[in-house]
């Protein structure tokens, strides 16, 4: 089917704003969706919006049936092949997206899987922050052993960038099952310039490794932090940044793959007004974010949550954000069931009691 791009079409700007922030950008990026009431309800645009985009969809498909008649009935001894008009979307591309296939994974742990209604999403990304020791790659290890275990033949990529995890100890998350040793690979990272060249590897490594559901990429701030000779300027972060969230929307639209990122945090200076101070600012206080913030993630496409220990074996979990959460509902403080305390105990999180 002809990749025909949204923009082509008779739609209002900010349904194509919608679109484009969730990562799409033509027809064929809509594979996943069988009908138009799914479209609206997962990305909350109008249904007359989704009702052009399934019938654009149509005509495309008769259009490459029309294509195949003339050619195969201009081939010698060729048959008429049999293309039903009333092909869905889906059924049109069903080789990639089969009913079979899980389409959402959870993470093992109830207070995050019940933030995130469930679990994450397939083709979609989860950032993990928090101060260090914050089972930010306890959550991450819980949704590769979900994936593995509950998935048939779905592979996972760690990448870890700051040496902080022990392939042994992935190994360990999937004893036990048959070809274990083939399902996780584990590359290391350690500068920006190495996490850029994997970037721009990424859609051609995931080519030929077409199994791989799951990328986890640990630390992805670190290389920012410990590459300081490169002396970035704020506008070369920013592009950094994006060429980032370029790939991952390609790897999440085109290959359906899932990604999860651990961050660490850093100190923001926020002025009375909520402007960005500094030191010399008066009224400046200080507090903790994402130290990458949200330019390299694609936010229809992105769950982020914070981590973090409030003494003991205590801790709360926070959904900073979420595909469904737009910005004038946290602005106004609507957003409802974004916080879970937790209890971790024998290597599980257990939830306690809701804020």
């Amino acid at each position: 089917m002809s990749s025909r791009p949204l923009t082509s079409l008779p739609l209002p700007p900010s349904t194509l704003s919608v679109l484009r922030e969730s990562g799409y950008e033509t027809l064929d990026d809509l594979q996943i969706y069988d009908s138009p009431d799914k479209l609206t309800n997962s990305l909350k645009i109008p249904i007359f919006a989704s009702q052009t985009l399934f019938s654009a969809t149509q005509t495309q498909a008769q259009a490459t049936q029309s294509r195949l008649y003339t050619s195969s009935t201009h081939a010698p001894n060729a048959r008429t092949p049999y293309v039903p008009l009333t092909q869905t979307l889906s059924s049109l591309i069903s080789s990639k997206t089969h009913s079979t296939t899980r389409q959402v994974f959870p993470t093992g742990f109830l207070p995050v899987d019940e933030l995130l209604n469930g679990g994450l999403r397939r083709g979609h990304i989860l950032e993990i922050s928090g101060p260090p020791g914050s089972l930010k790659e306890v959550v991450a290890r819980g949704l590769v052993k979900e994936v593995i275990v509950a998935g048939k033949e779905e592979r996972v990529l760690w990448v870890d960038c700051q040496n902080g995890t022990n392939p042994s100890d992935l190994d360990d998350l999937i004893q036990g099952l048959p070809n274990h040793r083939r399902l996780i690979s584990y590359i290391k990272i350690h500068t920006l310039p190495d996490l850029m060249i994997f970037f721009h590897n990424l859609p051609e490594y995931l080519d030929s490794s077409p199994n791989i559901s799951l990328l986890v990429i640990n630390s992805i701030s670190f290389p920012f932090l410990t590459t300081p000779n490169l002396n970035l300027t704020k506008a070369a972060r920013s592009a950094v940044l994006e060429q980032i969230k370029q790939v991952l929307v390609k790897i999440c639209v085109t290959r359906n793959v899932s990604v999860v990122t651990t961050c660490q945090l850093s100190t923001k200076l926020i002025k009375p007004d909520g402007s960005t101070g500094n030191f010399d600012t008066e009224g400046v206080k200080g507090m903790m974010v994402p130290s990458l913030g949200k330019d390299y993630l694609p936010m229809g496409r992105t769950y982020r949550i914070l981590v973090s220990l409030d003494g003991g074996d205590e801790g709360t979990i926070r959904l900073l954000s979420s595909p469904t959460m737009t910005t004038t509902t946290r602005m106004k403080g609507q957003a409802q069931n974004t916080k879970r305390k937790f209890l971790f105990q024998d290597g599980t999180l257990l939830s306690l009691y809701n804020e």
